[in-house]
Formats: C-alpha cells, sequence, structure tokens
C-alpha cells in the first residue's frame, strides 16, 4: 500500500499526457489504473467516477471490448460504495453480453460476482461458473467457484456436499499454491461446516489453523491494517488529550478570532484604497479618452471646414475661369468685327476697353490671394521662408496645386497648355529640394505640410 501514493501519481501524469494528446486508448488505460488504485485504498467514490470515465472514453475510442471488461472493476466498486442494485444489474447485463461470453475466463469472473453480490440469489450461475472454470484449467477460478458452491449449499443447510466443496478448495490451495489470502475464508469455511457436522476437533483445527495464517499474512505486510490501526491510535490519543486541550483551545480560538477579525478589517481597508486608487485611475483613463475624443472631433471638424473651404474656393475659381473664358469670347467677337467695321469705331473701341479691364489678371490674382489667405493664413510667408527665390507665377501655381486642383483644371484656368504645367512644376520642385524630385506627389505633399 506504501507504493499506491507515487503509482497513483504516474497514472494521473499518464492520463493528463494522453488526454492532451487526444488518445483515448490510452487515456482510458490510464483511468483504470487510477480507478484501481483508488479502489484498493477504499475510496470507492472517486473509483467509481475514474471507472466511468474510462468506460466511455472505450466507447468513443472505438473499443467497446475494453469498455464491457472495465464494467467488472466498475460494478465492483459501486457495491462497495453502496450502489448494490446498480452492481447487481450491471453485473447481470454483463454475464449476458456477447462479449462477455466470447472470454470464459471474464465470464467465470463476472458469475462469481454477481453470485457473491447478490448474496447467492443468482445461484443458477455456480455450476455454470464451475463448470467453465474446470474446463479452464485455472486453480484459482476452480477455487473461488468450488468456494461459492459451497457457500450456497451451507445456506441450504447441505454441509455435507458443502465440506466437500470446501475441502476440495483446500485441496486447490495447498497443491497449486494460489493466493494465500484466498485460503483464509476456506479455512473459515471449513471450521464452520465441521462444527455444524458436529466435528469439534476438525473445527478447531481449521479455525486455528485460520488464526494462524491470518496473524501471518499480517505479519508478511497487511500494511493497510496495519495504517488503518495507527490512525485509530492516534484518534483516540487525540480523544484522550481533547479534555485537557479544552481551555487552552478556546482561548486559541479566541486569538485566532481576534487576529483573522483584524486581518479582515486590514484586508478591507486594503481593498477599500485600492478600489479607490483604481477608481482613480479609471475615471483619469476616461477623462483622458473623452479630451482624445473631443481633441480628434476638434480636428476632424477643422478638417471638414478646411476642404469645405476648399472646394468654395476651388468653385470660385473655377466660376472665374469660365468667365473669363467667355469674356475673351466676346472680346476676340467685338476686335474681329470692329476690324470688319460691322460696329462703330468709337463704341467698339470702348467695349474692348471694357472687356480687357474686366479680364485684368492681376485684379483676379488679388482676389484669389485674398480669398485663399482666409483658408491658409500662413501659407505664402512660409512658403516664401522655405524658398524665397519663387515669383509671383510660381507662388499662383503653388496656393492652386495647394487646394487640389488638378494640371488640367490649372492650365484651363491660366489659360496655358497642360505640358507647361508640368514644366512650371517641375521648376518649382527644383527651386524647392534643390534637386529633382524623385515623385509627382512629393510636391503636393510639401504644399499640404505648410
Amino acid at each position: 500500500m506504501g507504493q499506491y501514493p507515487s503509482a497513483y501519481q504516474l497514472a494521473s501524469d499518464a492520463e493528463n499526457y494522453f488526454k492532451k494528446n487526444r488518445n483515448l486508448l490510452q487515456q482510458a488505460s490510464a483511468e483504470v489504473h487510477s480507478g484501481t488504485i483508488l479502489y484498493e485504498i477504499g475510496d470507492y467514490e472517486s473509483a467509481v467516477r475514474k471507472l466511468e470515465n474510462a468506460c466511455r472514453h472505450y466507447q468513443e475510442a472505438g473499443f467497446p471490448v475494453c469498455a464491457t471488461k472495465n464494467q467488472l472493476n466498475l460494478s465492483n466498486a459501486l457495491y462497495f460504495q453502496g450502489e448494490r442494485e446498480q452492481s447487481i444489474e450491471m453485473l447481470r447485463n454483463l454475464a449476458g453480453n456477447p462479449i462477455s461470453r466470447a472470454d470464459t475466463v471474464f465470464l467465470i469472473n463476472v458469475m462469481i460476482s454477481l453470485i457473491n453480490i447478490s448474496d447467492y440469489q443468482y445461484d443458477s450461475y455456480i455450476d455454470t461458473a464451475l463448470n467453465l472454470a474446470k474446463q479452464s484449467g485455472i486453480s484459482q477460478l476452480i477455487l473461488l467457484t468450488n468456494f461459492s458452491k459451497g457457500k450456497k449449499l451451507m445456506l441450504d443447510n447441505r454441509n455435507d456436499s458443502a465440506l466437500a466443496c470446501f475441502q476440495t478448495c483446500q485441496q486447490l490451495f495447498r497443491t497449486k499454491r494460489t493466493d494465500l489470502i484466498h485460503a483464509l475464508p476456506v479455512l473459515s469455511s471449513l471450521a464452520q461446516a465441521h462444527a455444524r457436522l458436529g466435528h469439534s476437533d476438525s473445527a478447531y483445527i481449521f479455525l486455528n489453523q485460520y488464526i494462524t495464517l491470518k496473524d501471518s499474512i499480517l505479519d508478511q505486510g497487511g500494511l493497510m491494517d496495519y495504517q488503518r490501526a495507527e490512525m485509530k491510535m492516534a484518534i483516540d490519543a487525540a480523544r484522550t488529550e481533547a479534555k485537557l486541550q479544552k481551555e487552552k483551545n478556546r482561548l486559541q480560538r479566541n486569538i485566532t478570532y481576534i487576529i483573522i477579525s483584524t486581518l479582515v478589517i486590514i484586508a478591507g481597508m486594503g481593498f477599500y484604497i485600492l478600489s479607490l486608487s483604481r477608481k482613480k485611475e479609471r475615471i483619469s483613463k476616461q477623462l483622458k479618452e473623452a479630451e482624445l475624443r473631443e481633441a480628434m472631433l476638434k480636428n476632424q471638424q477643422i478638417s471638414c471646414e478646411l476642404d469645405s473651404k476648399n472646394r468654395e474656393l476651388m468653385s470660385n475659381i473655377l466660376l472665374i475661369t469660365e468667365k473669363n473664358n467667355a469674356l475673351k469670347q466676346i472680346l476676340e467677337s467685338t476686335e474681329q468685327k470692329l476690324q470688319q467695321h460691322k460696329i462703330p469705331y468709337q463704341e467698339g473701341n470702348q467695349l474692348v476697353f471694357q472687356l480687357k479691364s474686366l479680364l485684368n489678371e492681376s485684379n483676379e490674382w488679388i482676389f484669389f490671394k485674398q480669398h485663399f489667405e482666409s483658408v491658409h493664413p500662413q501659407f505664402f510667408r512660409k512658403l516664401k521662408e522655405t524658398c524665397p527665390y519663387l515669383s509671383e507665377n510660381e507662388l499662383r501655381i503653388c496656393a492652386i496645386i495647394r487646394i487640389g486642383m488638378s494640371n488640367k483644371e490649372i492650365a484651363k484656368m491660366i489659360g496655358i497648355e497642360a505640358k507647361t504645367i508640368f514644366t512650371i512644376r517641375y521648376r518649382i520642385r527644383k527651386k524647392i529640394f534643390k534637386q529633382e524630385a524623385s515623385s509627382e506627389s512629393s510636391l503636393e505633399d510639401f504644399l499640404r505640410s505648410i
């Protein structure tokens, strides 16, 4: 029994390993091992849980034979747990199971368990189990079945026949050297049978052998009984000292109560302080997040307003461009008609002068610059500080690029070809970056950053 803790630990480690690797078959086998150890030390409730898990995992892994045979272990554990009827029902099902009938040795063990657990209610299995045991030639099974038959005969007061069965058992454990643990109940039953038949001398002899063998087995290593006796002695000693320790225990309980109360109060205060600190941190974090959200919303609003103003400025420029194009067409038509003398000379010259004054580009540039600076106040100042060599026309082109107009729109506005715009842009990039720009977008990115 001293090796059970280490054996159980190994079985538990194996369970966890095979569970982790999803090996249901090996996991079930480890659970059977654990359950058997728990059964041996008397922890029947835990043994039942382990063995039930093993049955389920055997079935899930596709090994019904293993699951069926494990039910014999489970039925025995259920019996010692106090579930006698459930154990009997499980053994009855096992006795009729084709898997059990295919394994003679297993079937004999099932029948023996059913006979013993049911207190010999299913005595019809006794002769069947005995015949199968004899056919198998296994001494231990023959001994167990003969012993079960002898016990049933004694219940029926057929003491002569019972004695014959017990004598067969005695002969087996003498000649075949079966496990001595089975000899104890045989010797006890021989003493009872002889006593019932009035054989006092024989009954005394077998009773003496029983006592001698029992003492011998205990001396050779009945560790479980020794540990139980040791536990009982410890309990008795504790009870003996209980009266002497009563007053001391009362005082110790009071001291313990005071200590625990103090610790609870300290822990409560600590928890309260920690809670306040965490609450303060949480509120501070929420305030920072709110400020960040507010700043983001404000930036988004500013960006939206800036985009709106840029679109408005671009729209005004396009309208001015359209107006100028229309005025240019009217001017060209008027000059042509004036040359052809289709309109009076004085009136024609006056109309041409008015149209040219309306088409004055300097006025348009002043109008555009005023509106642009209302949207981007520091643009021209920063641009001139960065690159003081830009001409007025180049500054104008930079401003138009800043509001997002395409080369085609710029060319249409100024009245030049799109190719010329590319040349102007190249010249501006070279002045700003002091070298040839590597990408077309670098100028736009730079102007947006101002």
